[in-house]
C-alpha cells in the first residue's frame, strides 16, 4: 500500500543539523527517499512592522525561507547521488498579496517562490523536480 511509506517527523529546520538527523531518520526507515515535501512554517512578528521585535521578525524568516533553504539543500545533495528525486516547498498567502501586519510571514514566503523557481532550474539537469505550493488557508494550529 502507497500510504505505508509515507512519514513525517519533526525538526527544528532552521538548524543543519536537525535537518540532517531527520532526513537520516527517514533513510533509516525507508531507504533512499523518493521525495520530500517541506511544510514547516510560522507568522513571525505580528503587528505593525514599526512596532515589532526586530529578533522576533527575523525568526520568521529563518524558519520559512533559511529552514527551507536547509531543507532544499540537504535534499537535493541526497537526490543528486541517486539520479533525481522531487521536492515540494510549501508558501502561503502571505505570497500571492500583502499581508499587513504579518511582513515576516510575508516577505518569507514570497522570498521562498522566487527560491524554488531558482533552484528548480539549477537542479533540473539532474532529474530533481522542485515545485512551490499556495495550499490557500489550511485549518492548523497555527490559527
Amino acid at each position: 500500500e502507497v500510504f505505508s511509506q509515507i512519514r513525517g517527523c519533526k525538526a527544528d529546520v532552521s538548524e543543519e543539523a536537525h535537518v540532517q538527523a531527520a532526513l537520516n531518520g527517514l533513510e533509516q526507515s525507508f531507504g533512499p527517499l523518493d521525495g520530500v515535501i517541506h511544510a514547516a512554517g510560522v507568522y513571525g512578528a505580528i503587528g505593525p512592522f514599526t512596532e515589532v521585535d526586530p529578533e522576533a521578525w527575523f525568526e520568521g524568516i529563518k524558519i520559512n525561507l533559511f529552514g527551507s533553504f536547509l531543507v532544499a539543500r540537504e535534499s537535493c545533495k541526497r537526490f543528486q547521488k541517486q539520479g533525481g528525486g522531487r521536492i515540494v516547498l510549501l508558501s502561503g498567502g502571505g505570497a500571492a498579496t500583502p499581508f499587513p501586519n504579518y511582513t515576516s510571514y510575508a516577505c518569507g514566503k514570497s522570498a521562498l517562490v522566487r527560491f524554488t523557481e531558482t533552484i528548480a532550474e539549477e537542479m533540473a539537469p539532474h532529474k530533481i523536480e522542485i515545485n512551490c505550493l499556495a495550499p490557500g488557508f489550511v485549518v492548523t494550529r497555527l490559527h
